[in-house]
């Protein structure tokens, strides 16, 4: 009898059990790797920066390069504030140019608030990508001056560089002196004063305009060094009439004031309070010859000198210990500075020509807008209904009213950061302010 093998099946099963893991990779029931590509759910969108990154209020057909990741061709651009589409930036059109790249034109009402505002990029799937402050509507306009006065032809004096420089907004950049500090120019933009490259206080006048050649002369300091002419008054035809700053005396820094007589500058120092034993600086002047500053101990007394040269303190806000007074009206009602690092004004009544006591600092932020440490004013117009500085590490306005309350308004940058001060106002209707945004000068356009 012969016998079957039991290895004589042993192929068909193999070939049995190749079948199934065939038969199992192939199953029509499950994904293909394309099918699972398809269902992945897509990434949100981001973005990451705007070109231009602000403009003026009423700009019209402005295209905007906006940068950043996961866009699509049906992928839309919003500006956005609190949350929500402003509806004062009309988006005339978004285009898609690759998935980090579009570009949105977009139209800006004459009228929107000045401020920082946010790009969001929403795709046809509803994701959305959010670009926080990366776009501002602004006042301001970049000069290559940091500007410390500004008079009512809008010419900026300041620092460009290591250079002391003048901005006009028609000739352009004008270097004054190499290691020279600007502070101020007069109304007829002949006379601008600082501090020379050698230390010394010092004028420089042009017969020419803006354009020059500017001439240095140096104002009488005592044969001290480290003195300056930090702001200046003008008579009714446009030229400096008084300069007020410091001179150092005896290790100190005393205040000094300057008074056109004829073809020269008589010089006048200061008192001191006798509780002040660090010296002082000059910082403000208006046209009555009254001037503020601050002396210079652990940061500082506020004071105030009365047109004879004698001095009062400015009391700082109720439980602060420093104060600092950087500009005064033409009335000489209204001072303003910073008081423990927030912006303040000090005021005082003028009934019948007779002057009232200053009143303690009052705080120039309103309850809800207070910055703690980075709030001050630096400048206020002749009649004292507006004072400019920073605010939040942003450069603003203060509009005051005739019951001393004041209204914060931010002046704009120029783009991310957007961090900027004022330094400087003007005492036109609708003035000009200069200072800087994002450490480069600015000029503000009149609000």
């Amino acid at each position: 009898m012969s016998r079957v093998s039991p290895f004589r099946c042993a192929p068909s099963i193999v070939v049995l059990l190749l079948l199934v893991g065939c038969s199992d990779a192939t199953d029509p029931t499950r994904p293909s790797a394309s099918d699972l590509r398809l269902r992945t759910v897509p990434s949100s969108p981001t973005v990451t920066s705007a070109s231009p990154a602000a403009a003026a209020q009423g700009t019209v057909n402005l295209d905007v390069q906006i940068t950043g990741s996961g866009f699509d061709a049906g992928t839309k651009a919003g500006w956005y504030l609190n949350g929500v589409p402003y509806a004062k930036v009309t988006i005339n059109n978004t285009r898609f140019v690759s998935s980090s790249h579009l570009v949105a034109n977009v139209t800006i009402a004459a009228d929107p608030a000045v401020g920082n505002y946010d790009i969001v990029a929403t795709t046809p799937s509803s994701k959305q990508g959010i670009g926080s402050d990366l776009f501002a509507i602004t006042l301001a306009t970049a000069i290559p001056v940091v500007g410390k006065s500004i008079n009512g032809a809008g010419q900026v004096v300041g620092q460009n560089g290591s250079a002391g420089a003048l901005w006009d907004p028609a000739v352009g950049v004008v270097t004054i002196q190499k290691n020279s500090v600007l502070w101020a120019i007069d109304e007829s933009g002949t006379l601008i004063a600082g501090q020379d490259a050698s230390g010394h206080a010092a004028i420089w006048t042009s017969a020419g305009g803006a354009r020059g050649p500017w001439t240095a002369t140096a104002l009488p300091s005592l044969g001290s060094f480290q003195s300056a002419a930090r702001a200046l008054v003008s008579d009714n035809t446009g030229h400096a009439v008084i300069l007020a700053g410091n001179v150092t005396l005896n290790s100190r820094h005393s205040p000094a004031v300057w008074t056109r007589s004829g073809s020269t500058w008589l010089l006048r120092i200061d008192t001191l309070p006798s509780d002040v034993t660090d010296g002082g600086w000059a910082q403000g002047l208006n046209v009555k010859g009254m001037t503020v500053g601050l002396d210079g101990a652990t940061c500082c007394n506020a004071l105030y000198w009365d047109a004879a040269g004698t001095a009062t303190h400015l009391a700082p806000l109720a439980g602060a210990t420093q104060a600092a007074a950087y500009a005064i009206n033409d009335s000489g009602t209204i001072v303003v500075g910073n008081s423990n690092g927030l912006a303040v004004m000090w005021q005082r009544t003028l009934l019948a020509g007779v002057y009232g006591p200053w009143a303690p600092a009052v705080a120039l932020e309103q309850s809800g807008q207070i910055c703690g440490s980075a709030s001050a004013a630096y400048a206020v117009n002749g009649a004292g209904t507006i004072a400019v500085g920073e605010s939040c590490n942003q450069a603003v306005a203060w509009f005051i009213d005739a019951n001393g309350n004041a209204t914060r308004h931010n002046l704009g940058g120029l783009g991310p950061p957007n961090t900027g001060v004022a330094f400087a106002l003007n005492n036109l209707a609708s003035p000009n302010a200069a200072g800087q945004v994002n450490n480069s000068g600015a000029f503000w356009r009149g609000f």
